[in-house]
């Protein structure tokens, strides 16, 4: 029996105990493996089977090859089997690995390679990904580190050719523990979930090669003096390994950790919405119970700590969903929640992907999933709707999102209540929250006309083959209807309501699009339709990462002018510009920004005036930089012409000049009549001057601050006032 001696309170180290731990959990990784590999294809288990050697040798002719000078060398590596074997020399001819010498082969670069996440879990499915930890020596240099984080962006686009969606994360475990290690990105969180992110590895870990992390052999409830045993378990060598990675303990979790990684999963949640809903019920849960967590990563190494020397860990007993789904259920149960029980089943039955209905394949999975079907009251009508949720119709399709987006909202209200109810004590990274604050805005926050994404995974297909478009009765909204009349949704305008079908693709070019249940006077609708489908392709993606690292910038701004057919009869003279510029009009407005927010707004009056009022209303609203393509759109070609010709060039004037000056003045002269644009500290102003002694007189009236005056030279450049 060894012992902890730094302690006030000796900790006994028993020696068997270690080894037994060890070997349980060996024997689970290779049990979590087996059953990684039963849902993945040939080319698939080939990758996971040499991803090791990948790593290990460095030879021209294997996939990642970048250099000589690449590090290479697992801890402990040597070929499992003579399978393995073929399958490298099936890669290249010319590498033989139980041959093959390298000149740094005795030097020791890479620690230890892991897997985390869903794989050898019974979430795991065809679809999943895999995400893999890569140890390196923490004395690499700079240029070492590039060479291998190359080698390692190779392996993974060759793992695309085996239909594979693989990330490797290079970790310096010694950077870890100080928290300097992970960078946010698309992929990761950053430091804003550190120990939610250890949380989840030490729980869902499969070791692939080398070094085993020493957090496995310090027991749960020794976690308070977990440096000092970490340190007597390596300095003793009670285990064969001559040392362990130490990615560091969970005693305790910042409570900023719970605020951020919920915004963050909000915002995963676009595109994994029922992952996102029980990664937040687990922090909702964390928080419940703050300070004093059930970290399920203890949980699971009970079970590893608990076993004997003739008993091994049950790989269903520890599996990481199956944990999260039964410790979300204890807790909705516990405090009478059942409803959110109900549809948290869903979210996990969702998740899992597992389809019970017509699925001929017999295995483990989905014996335990059909179990739990069963015990949830679930028939068979029920479990074979939601399998066929790819082809709900657009209306279950909306109710799931509001169940969604109601559950979205229920965990976020209850974590900002734990946020509230710690009085200020929470401290985040500013930049990192920044851009996860950015990211959740763009994808969830409510603005007036702005196209909300209504069906980023649920159905494959809520096409409509007919929709007719009308004007609500005793209301001003605009409706869709589908052809049994049913509704489909209603805006404030057609262009919002075209661009809403379009976007979420409920509208496509085979859709029949009537107006009032008649064909005729659809030309308007046609012309709009031909005018988003050419301007928003299809399907909408996610902005990237880096344009949230910077404030939204309007990237296209597109008007639509329409004149009311039953107030102005069209004639050749609108040609005129005198009688175009005066023409009331139906002004529609659609802007697009960089993080791909799609915002519709709507103006009626006359048609200049209109449109700069609307220009200046954007202009104010947009504080980075203004450079944004300006289209126009106006269903006759002769009139669009006019349009284009003066109110393209006018707007481009006018936005280099304000883009310069913001507080400055701009007068044109239009129709023989001055126009002054200002937009100042009290607010903007647009005015016309029927003549120059009224131009003069607004000139002379004193500023309270400076404020340039610029003459339009288009309009203006033999005008006297313009030499001034």
């Amino acid at each position: 029996m060894n012992y902890v001696y730094s302690d006030p309170n000796p900790i006994p180290l028993d020696r068997h105990h270690l080894h037994n731990v060890r070997r349980a959990f060996l024997h689970l990784n290779n049990a979590r493996l087996e059953l990684a590999k039963e849902s993945l294809g040939e080319a698939q288990r080939l990758f996971l089977d040499i991803l090791p050697a990948l790593i290990h040798f460095n030879h021209p002719m294997l996939p990642g090859y970048v250099t000589r000078s690449t590090p290479s060398g697992v801890y402990g590596f040597s070929m499992a089997n003579e399978e393995q074997m073929n399958q490298l020399r099936k890669l290249t001819r010319s590498f033989n690995p139980s041959t093959y010498r390298d000149n740094k082969q005795e030097q020791t670069d890479i620690l230890a390679l892991y897997s985390m996440g869903s794989m050898g879990t019974i979430a795991q499915n065809s679809k999943s990904d895999i995400d893999i930890w890569l140890c390196y020596r923490p004395n690499l240099s700079y240029r070492e580190q590039e060479l291998l984080s190359e080698k390692c962006k190779r392996i993974c686009a060759w793992a695309k050719n085996l239909d594979i969606d693989a990330t490797i994360f290079l970790m310096d475990h010694l950077n870890f523990c100080a928290q300097t290690q992970l960078s946010f990105s698309k992929e990761a969180s950053g430091s804003t979930q550190h120990y939610l992110l250890l949380d989840e590895f030490y729980r869902t870990i499969i070791h692939l090669a080398g070094q085993l992390p020493i957090w496995l052999f310090v027991r749960p409830e020794q976690e308070h003096s977990y440096e000092a045993i970490a340190k007597a378990i390596q300095e003793q060598r009670l285990l064969p390994e001559n040392q362990d990675v130490d990615f560091g303990n969970i005693d305790s979790i910042p409570a900023s950790e719970f605020i951020s990684s919920a915004i963050w999963q909000l915002y995963k949640a676009i595109e994994s919405p029922y992952k996102s809903i029980l990664k937040l019920l687990v922090l909702e849960i964390y928080c419940h119970q703050y300070p004093d967590l059930p970290l399920l990563s203890n949980h699971f190494k009970s079970h590893l700590h608990d076993v004997d020397k003739n008993k091994m860990v049950n790989l269903w007993d520890v599996d990481p969903y199956l944990l999260n789904y039964y410790f979300i259920e204890e807790y909705l149960l516990s405090t009478k929640q059942t409803p959110r029980l109900e549809f948290i089943r869903r979210c996990f039955y969702f998740k899992l992907d597992q389809p019970l209905t017509d699925n001929d394949k017999q295995s483990r999975k989905l014996s335990i999933i059909g179990e739990m079907a069963r015990s949830w009251g679930w028939d068979n009508d029920f479990i074979s709707h939601l399998d066929n949720h790819r082809s709900w119709s657009l209306k279950d399709t909306l109710d799931e999102r509001r169940r969604i987006i109601n559950e979205l909202n229920n965990s976020y209200q209850q974590i900002m209540n734990f946020f509230r109810n710690q009085k200020g004590q929470i401290q985040v990274p500013n930049r990192e929250m920044n851009i996860l604050g950015r990211k959740l805005h763009a994808a969830f926050a409510k603005k007036t006309g702005k196209i909300d994404w209504v069906n980023p995974v649920i159905s494959n297909n809520i096409t409509e083959p007919e929709i007719t478009i009308r004007k609500q009765a005793n209301s001003d909204l605009w409706a869709a209807v589908d052809c049994n009349d049913k509704a489909i949704a209603s805006k404030a305008t057609p262009l919002e309501l075209i661009t809403w079908l379009h976007c979420n693709q409920v509208m496509i070019a085979a859709t029949r699009l009537l107006f009032n249940n008649q064909q005729t006077d659809t030309r308007l609708y046609y012309s709009l339709r031909r005018f988003i489908t050419s301007l928003i392709p299809l399907p909408l993606t996610i902005a990237k990462h880096n344009d949230f690292e910077k404030g939204c910038q309007l990237k296209k701004l597109l008007f639509f002018v329409d004149y009311r057919p039953d107030k102005f009869q069209l004639t050749d003279t609108i040609t005129d510009r005198v009688n175009l510029l005066s023409l009331t009009c139906d002004i529609d407005v659609l802007t697009i920004n960089s993080w791909n927010e799609i915002i519709c707004t709507h103006k009626q009056g006359p048609l200049l005036e209109s449109m700069i009022a609307i220009f200046i209303g954007i202009f104010k609203r947009e504080t980075n930089h203004f450079n944004p393509d300006i289209l126009f759109n106006y269903p006759e070609r002769n009139i669009q012409q006019t349009i284009r010709s003066f109110f393209a060039p006018l707007f481009k004037r006018v936005i280099e000049f304000f883009k310069q000056c913001p507080r400055g003045r701009y007068i044109t002269h239009i129709n023989n009549r001055y126009l002054l644009i200002h937009l100042g500290d009290q607010g903007s102003d647009i005015q016309w001057l029927s003549t120059e002694r009224e131009l003069k007189k607004i000139l002379l009236s004193p500023m309270p601050y400076y404020s340039p005056v610029y003459m339009d030279m288009e309009t203006m450049a033999y005008h006297p006032l313009a030499i001034f």
